[in-house]
């Protein structure tokens, strides 16, 4: 074997026109189809990452080792494993309960890479790159095509094969071939790429970037040790030209020169406008790659720290050194830790690097690249290869025990709703007798809607606490909370006071199911009429709405191994009016859905339906008029000639937080405010929250009201409810004043609260009963996203303010009564959580947040505060705290050292003391601690000195109280 000694790079292509056709949109992003995910090699996929902790959901034992990573199409994830000493087949395993479908062999070889597009399977093995059909029971042989002859030389297939702009590339000794996933023919003839009689039998690979206009750029790394950039051109025509652009480049130095140095498994990545190279010791050896070099080639060569294959998200490359850090890099070759030298999360290996969405998968551990947080590890796992997204939530890999492995959040794994189109359904008939249900639009029958869509007929009453009941003309009366039944209704009117933000989530999700079946008529359709391309772009488009896996791989079946039609274009003209007529069939199911809503007095809902109308028909005048229809009172300049645009924007972000603009004649406007707020302000509100706001950006602001009304439903959650609110008319004093930026927010000089401490990004103000924040900076974003600064400190301060204001407003603490622990310690657990609730399904449980885990980690040096100590602290204790001794602590579930001083310990361990208050003590946690928290507002705690606090908690004393704390804190270490 010889060393990996060279670097083709860069070949623009011009597919011809019957391969343009592939080159449709058709879904691909979404799966991990070809090796390291993509034909650009970055190990990424375009699917919601896990997130939280996740759970094996199961273990498949295959026929043998692995030869390759898996790849993923619809559902099914392929394997290519060895059998016997020398003989390889493919396994097509369902990915949603790891059931091995069918089995095929591809006969014996050396190695066997796989890519998979729109159903067909490609192997690529020494003596021949073949194709594969699954059709849900068996895989069987489609066309084999086999390595031309080299200078009356016989020659092999040399590398993994990448799918991109619809052709199938693979590469030989010395050139590039570009084959028709149809046949497997050569498109054009094949390129050249060495002119070199060395034929070694080095391992080579491609990286190829797909153009907007159906070019194709090629790079290739293998065999000699120079660059040489080479242009195609005309492939459209009988002669395309051969350029070269004579560049070379030594990149064997930057490489490595180790005689260990084994490229059987070379990878090619591209970075930016360079490229990222790593040669690890061969598939097998992935998890341990003690012999990897890797290299940014560009402008220069430059060596970086990453020894372990990486990934490239957003044109940074992320991975991990010999010496078990992980590092990002950047295209010029700049890099920085992201751990510190050998202190990986415990339990964490040092694996290949995949990415879904903007998380990055170490192997057996997970990285949040926004916040740096190490959101999860599965201590006991030692994936081989790397983790290989297959689905939202859920990801596969192989072990050295010779099983395929699936991990997903625990929410992921829970049963789909009646109607939902899961993998979970049995088999149907064929997609030419089924289709994807299409689900009616409630109408002005009695009744109830309901937030999964369904309505259900009948006499409709209001109830109590805005549940319903309808008495259908047959059959039982049925009662339905306010969270299932989001409209009630008699003689087209409802019957109590709906959600907007409710009625309109149960109408998206309906229209979503409508428009899926949409897109499965237009589907069939275009395969009837043998248009594949156009075909395989509404399947994707249905994916997106809901097109389960399932049926998709039904759908697909009916275009499996065919062409375009030789008159495609004509018959294309044709289809295209169908598609047209279904598509317009939709957007006035999108017109009519927001009509009902606006004749319920659910504006705001109406116009985010209308909003999604024009993603549809972005030149639809009706819908630009009835918005500007719906222009609620309040809204600023309503009259103005954009005003329908800007409502349509507006809308877009505030109603789905439950949010709209104050009307005129509300008491709110009525208020007087001293300067800055009495003019050039907007006023939204909630139902528990009025935002006064300098800033006029409706992403800003959305997120505002939707984390402010989040951080209060999890003050609820823990605490109970306060006096209910039915109406945003009755706002109850829940006041936040918004700051376009920090300046401002500096500058303001309250007459009651005075300025703000210039380390703040936010305050409740008792005095004034009002929170103030600022809208940072995009240079203060690019290190603490929104969601990290701004939306943290909302959280946090709104905590104190619904507590203050609604939870327990006759307050009589003061600055020396005990327990100020528990004022700090649960609106640090809401900042906390809070800003994990979307990931974790609305729960408060998430035990990886930065309290636990400084908490643990400062128990582990037996250094956290003592639970005695920390009951007797008042607010006047907690000022006199020093700044000083600092510990140092390595983070479990963040990629850094965290530097406690006894102030910011004071913070963390009461969040952490609350949080196994109310999540590990069962249902008499949260109780107890209300009850504590509800006597330290009034002033009560510490009247009866006899009295050991740790007892309202449910304790028999402190000193038993600290030991169960202290157990738990263990268990967050192991």
């Amino acid at each position: 074997m010889g060393l990996l000694r060279r670097l083709w790079t860069s070949a623009a292509l011009v597919v011809l026109a019957v391969a343009q056709a592939w080159a449709q949109d058709d879904g691909s992003a979404r799966e991990w189809n070809q090796p390291r995910g993509n034909s650009e090699r970055s190990a990424w996929v375009d699917v919601a990452p896990i997130r939280s902790q996740p759970v094996v959901a199961w273990r498949t034992a295959l026929p043998g080792p692995a030869s390759a990573s898996p790849v993923t199409w619809q559902g099914i994830v392929y394997v290519p494993t060895m059998r016997g000493k020398d003989e390889f087949v493919i396994s097509a395993v369902n990915a949603a309960n790891g059931e091995i479908l069918a089995t095929k062999s591809l006969g014996k070889g050396e190695w066997a890479h796989l890519a998979v597009w729109r159903g067909t399977v490609f192997a690529v093995m020494p003596d021949a790159v073949r194709s594969y059909r699954f059709d849900g029971k068996s895989i069987s042989l489609g066309w084999s095509a086999r390595p031309p002859a080299w200078y009356s030389q016989k020659t092999t297939w040399t590398g993994m094969p990448a799918v991109a702009g619809g052709v199938l590339v693979v590469p030989d000794a010395n050139t590039v071939h570009l084959l028709d996933p149809a046949n497997g023919r050569d498109l054009v003839p094949p390129i050249v790429t060495s002119d070199s009689s060395d034929l070694s039998d080095d391992f080579a690979t491609v990286c190829v970037t797909p153009g907007a206009k159906g070019e194709l750029d090629i790079a290739r790394l293998g065999i000699t040790t120079w660059i040489d950039s080479i242009v195609v051109t005309g492939l459209g025509t009988r002669a395309p030209v051969v350029g070269s652009h004579g560049i070379t480049r030594s990149v064997f130095d930057a490489i490595g020169r180790r005689k260990e140095l084994n490229p059987r498994s070379p990878i090619l990545m591209r970075l930016g406008r360079r490229f990222f190279a790593t040669s690890p010791t061969g598939f097998v050896a992935e998890a341990d790659n003690s012999f990897c070099a890797s290299v940014i080639i560009g402008a220069a060569c430059a060596s970086t720290p990453i020894a372990n294959p990486a990934t490239i998200v957003r044109d940074v490359a992320y991975g991990i050194s010999t010496d078990s850090t992980a590092y990002a890099v950047s295209r010029d070759g700049s890099y920085s830790e992201l751990t510190k030298r050998g202190q990986l999360p415990k339990g964490a290996k040092t694996g290949s690097a995949s990415a879904a969405g903007d998380v990055v998968y170490f192997g057996n551990w997970a990285l949040d690249i926004a916040s740096g947080r190490v959101l999860w590890c599965l201590a006991g796992e030692a994936p081989l290869g790397p983790l290989v997204p297959v689905a939202d939530g859920r990801a596969v890999f192989l072990t050295t025990a010779n099983e395929l492995v699936s991990i997903a959040e625990p929410e992921r794994l829970r049963p789909a709703p009646v109607g939902a189109g899961g993998d979970t359904a049995p088999a149907g008939p064929t997609a030419k007798d089924t289709s994807t249900p299409s689900p009616d639009l409630p109408g002005d029958a009695d009744g109830a809607f309901l937030a999964d869509g369904r309505f259900v007929a009948g006499r409709a009453e209001a109830l109590d606490g805005g549940r319903v009941r309808v008495i259908p003309e047959k059959g039982d009366p049925q009662e339905f909370d306010r969270e299932v039944c989001v409209l009630g209704q008699s003689a087209g009117r409802p019957v109590t006071i709906p959600e907007e933000r409710l009625v309109l989530a149960a109408m998206e999700d309906l229209l979503d199911r409508r428009s899926a079946a949409a897109w499965d008529a237009v589907f069939r359709a275009y395969a009837e009429a043998q248009l594949i391309a156009d075909a395989a772009r509404a399947l994707a488009a249905g994916k997106l709405d809901g097109i389960s896996d399932a049926r998709a791989r039904e759908l697909e079946r009916l275009i499996a191994g065919k062409k375009e039609h030789p008159n495609a274009d004509l018959r294309r003209k044709r289809v295209r009016l169908d598609e047209i007529a279904l598509r317009d069939g939709f957007v006035e199911s999108i017109r009519a859905a927001s009509a009902w809503c606006s004749a319920r007095g659910l504006p705001g809902a109406a116009t985010v339906l209308l909003a999604r109308l024009r993603k549809e028909r972005p030149d639809d005048a009706k819908s630009l008029e009835a918005a500007r229809e719906l222009i609620p009172p309040g809204f600023p300049d309503p009259v103005g000639t954009d005003a329908a645009l800007r409502w349509l924007a507006w809308a877009t972000e505030i109603v789905p937080a439950g949010g709209e603009f104050v009307p005129p004649d509300a008491p709110e406007r009525a208020v007087k405010r001293d300067a800055p707020w009495d003019k050039d302000v907007l006023l939204l509100r909630t139902l528990n929250v009025l935002l006064v706001t300098k800033s006029y950006d409706p992403a800003v602001v959305g997120a505002c009201l939707r984390h402010g009304e989040g951080a209060i439903r999890a003050c609820q959650h823990v605490l109970g409810p306060a006096a209910p609110l039915t109406s945003m008319s009755v706002v109850g004093g829940m006041e936040v004043r918004l700051h376009r930026d920090r300046a401002s927010y500096l500058a303001e000089d309250s007459s009651a609260d005075g300025r703000a401490e210039t380390w703040s990004a936010g305050y409740y103000s008792p005095t004034s009963r009002v929170s103030r924040f600022y809208v940072p900076s995009g240079e203060e974003t690019t290190y603490t996203p929104l969601q990290r600064g701004l939306l943290r400190v909302l959280a946090h301060e709104l905590t104190h303010q619904w507590i203050d204001l609604r939870w327990q407003p006759e307050g009589a603490a003061s600055a020396t009564t005990p327990g100020y622990w528990c004022v700090e310690g649960v609106a640090r657990f809401v900042e906390d959580q809070s800003v994990e609730m979307g990931r974790r399904a609305g729960r408060l449980d998430d035990v990886t947040v930065k309290s636990l885990d400084v908490t643990s980690q400062v128990d582990g040096r037996n250094a956290i505060i003592p639970l005695a100590t920390l009951l007797a602290m008042s607010h006047n204790h907690f000022a006199k705290l020093a700044d000083a001794p600092k510990l140092e602590v390595q983070l479990r579930n963040a990629a850094r050292i965290s530097i406690v001083d006894p102030r910011g310990l004071f913070y963390e361990q009461s969040g952490a003391l609350v949080f196994w208050l109310v999540n590990r003590r069962g249902s008499e946690g949260p109780a107890a601690f209300a009850r504590y928290l509800r006597l330290r507002y009034r002033g009560r705690l510490g009247a009866d000195a006899n009295v050991d606090p740790a007892t309202i908690l449910g304790f028999e004393s402190v000193d038993a109280m600290q030991k169960e704390f202290r157990a738990f804190l263990a268990s967050l270490r192991r």
